[in-house]
């Protein structure tokens, strides 16, 4: 997957800061699964996923509307890859009301989890993504979720500010949401 001559060098010069090779280990990610990409930012961790689940995979690229009515580039972004990688089924819905079409083996997000909590979103907006977060595994299913960790204590205070949180707050709320924390 990371050896893929589609992915950007701008993409490859980051692997040994973002660890995407780990990462897909650690997700347990196989040819043939279908994922998610909770966010998918510019597309890095898409891209990757692509490769790897194979062209009888899905990856199912998740870019809130939100985000791409801030940033035109996001649903740019988005196009891109969906257009560059045939097994990509690119989503843009409400960030609180997501709804995968099919259950997941893997969803991946990488610094997104906090962006629940930035102003603009409703009150409701991060209790409603937990949900469907947990809603569209498969039993067994993997959530990997990486994010900036606040000061201990902190909750979700940080989250617009320096654009981090609480890691014990978000072992509490997807432990309430019905996840088992493996590591």
């Amino acid at each position: 997957a990371l050896a893929d001559a589609k992915r950007p060098a701008e993409d490859k010069a980051k692997d040994a800061a973002r660890k995407p090779a780990e990462l897909l280990a650690l997700a347990d990610v196989k040819v043939g699964d279908k994922v998610g990409d909770w966010v998918m930012g510019g597309g890095y961790v898409t891209r990757v996923l692509a490769s790897a689940v194979g062209p009888n995979g899905k990856v199912y690229a998740f870019q809130p509307n939100e985000f791409v009515a801030y940033n035109a580039q996001y649903g740019a972004d988005q196009d891109a890859v969906a257009k560059a990688y045939p097994n990509v089924v690119a989503i843009r819905q409400p960030f609180g009301g997501l709804s995968f079409p099919e259950p997941l083996d893997a969803i991946i997000t990488v610094q997104n989890y906090h962006d629940l909590y930035l102003k603009p979103f409703p009150a409701d907006t991060a209790p409603k993504a937990r949900a469907e977060l947990f809603r569209a595994l498969k039993p067994g299913g993997v959530l990997v979720l990486i994010d900036h960790s606040a000061a201990d204590g902190s909750g979700t205070r940080d989250a617009g500010s320096l654009h981090r949180i609480d890691k014990q707050t978000v072992i509490k709320e997807l432990t309430e949401a019905g996840f088992k924390l493996e590591g």
